[in-house]
């Protein structure tokens, strides 16, 4: 798929962060939806069905957890790939989020939003 014509869901509640990945996906060309709580974010995947979500855990209305778990349990968008993108400790958070459906773990505080683009970039490339 082209990265270009795909659509990348990111749910983070944390507004500086948001603006931040905005701005890089923007830079990119990518289009990046936006969802800024659990809630919203189960409602955009529903309705939106991007081709690629990050998904934050912590977030203050609905984890990120409970949002993949109610994800995957729905056939319409069950298969779309999750990223965790998160500052949890990486054991807990991947260990939970692989048994949960998730693809992928991304630590927000190890990797630069550039690097976030490329990885996405690079996964969007083999849909």
């Amino acid at each position: 798929m082209d990265p270009k014509k795909a659509k990348i869901l990111l749910v983070e509640d944390d507004h500086i962060l948001v603006d931040m990945y905005r701005l890089k996906f923007k830079i990119s060309g990518l289009n990046l939806l936006i969802a800024t709580g659990g809630y919203q974010g189960l409602d955009m995947i529903k309705k939106e069905k991007p081709d690629l979500v990050l998904l934050d855990i912590k977030m203050d209305d609905l984890d990120g957890f409970e949002v993949l778990k109610q994800m995957k349990a729905d056939p319409t968008v069950k298969d779309i790939p999750v990223f965790l993108l998160t500052n949890m400790s990486e054991k807990e958070a991947s260990d939970e989020g692989k048994q949960l459906g998730a693809e992928r773990y991304v630590m927000k505080a190890k990797q630069t939003p550039e690097e976030i683009v490329e990885i996405v970039t690079n996964r969007l490339n083999k849909i």
